[in-house]
């Protein structure tokens, strides 16, 4: 959703929540420290290509409303990364399935845009600061800078402008039920699905209804795994509707019957998916088992 060239980091700040802790700990970032920049920017460049992130929007704009038109712009990121460390910090002391975390929050501008950033770091994956009064620097001592592969586990990314988001969040266990925490109890975000949940859902509705109107029809297997092939190969993608036309060319009602779970799922006719190299590999043979009982795998246009 956001193209995010040539940012410029404009404030940070690190905070450390843990349930050993009576308070959050925090700490601005030197962002002009050469590690800690690239550190920076390497969390954002990863979040940016997860196939686990979704683009939403804020259901309610509230949080960053009531602060945004009475601060100065550096006044109201402080206000938002409080309220945003603080309210997970609630949430964490009342629940033993929430982890300890650091959090990193920035403050960034991109092509005219201002951005608040939220990167969460589970103590599972503890960052190490070399501490300098106030300020803190990303030491490179840290496991995180074996390679530039590093991930935040969770976080989100917010236009300040139209409170349009990408985020990356997981469940847990909260007052019993099972929720997003940056979604759903702080934000209050409304998302669609990520490109890994899409393959899921795509993956996992074709199974069932294989198995249940094609099972061993191996010429009906072979045009759906050779559909989802060729799209692939031409588009860099798998577009819903595409695969629903090649697929099934000759036969409208289980054209009709796939539309229809597939659509109930959540997934949209114009809905585009990422199918990785690992996943597009099953689409390129069949497996056939010979009279004698032997299987063997070939070519999908053998």
């Amino acid at each position: 959703m956001f193209e995010l060239n040539k940012i410029e980091i404009l404030k940070s700040s690190i905070s450390e929540l843990s349930i050993y802790e009576r308070e959050v700990k925090a700490s601005s970032i030197d962002v002009y420290d050469d590690i800690t920049k690239d550190f920076i920017e390497n969390s954002i460049y990863n979040f940016k290509n997860s196939d686990k992130l979704k683009n939403g929007e804020l259901i309610d704009n509230e949080l960053f409303e009531q602060y945004k038109d009475n601060a100065t712009l550096e006044e109201f990121y402080k206000t938002l990364t409080q309220n945003i460390t603080h309210k997970y910090f609630e949430i964490l002391q009342c629940n033993s399935r929430v982890p300890s975390a650091e959090i990193i929050t920035l403050l960034m501008s991109a092509d005219n845009t201002n951005y608040l950033a939220v990167f969460k770091y589970t103590h599972k994956t503890m960052l190490v600061a070399d501490k300098m009064q106030e300020e803190i620097k990303i030491n490179k001592k840290s496991s995180l800078f074996v390679s530039k592969n590093h991930k935040a586990d969770e976080g989100f990314i917010i236009d300040l402008n139209n409170y349009t988001l990408e985020v990356i969040d997981h469940k847990y266990e909260v007052n019993g039920d099972k929720e997003y925490i940056f979604k759903d109890l702080i934000l209050g975000a409304t998302t669609q699905y990520s490109q890994a949940e899409k393959l899921e859902i795509f993956t996992k509705v074709t199974k069932n209804l294989n198995d249940k109107y094609i099972q061993e029809d191996i010429d009906k297997i072979s045009k759906i795994k050779q559909a989802v092939k060729n799209i692939v190969l031409e588009k860099r993608f798998l577009n819903i509707n595409d695969f629903l036309d090649r697929a099934f060319e000759h036969d409208e009602e289980l054209r009709k019957i796939y539309k229809a779970t597939l659509l109930k799922s959540g997934l949209k006719e114009i809905d585009e998916i990422n199918i990785p190299d690992n996943v597009l590999k099953k689409y390129l043979r069949q497996k056939l088992i010979t009279e004698t009982g032997i299987e063997i795998t070939i070519p999908i246009d053998y």
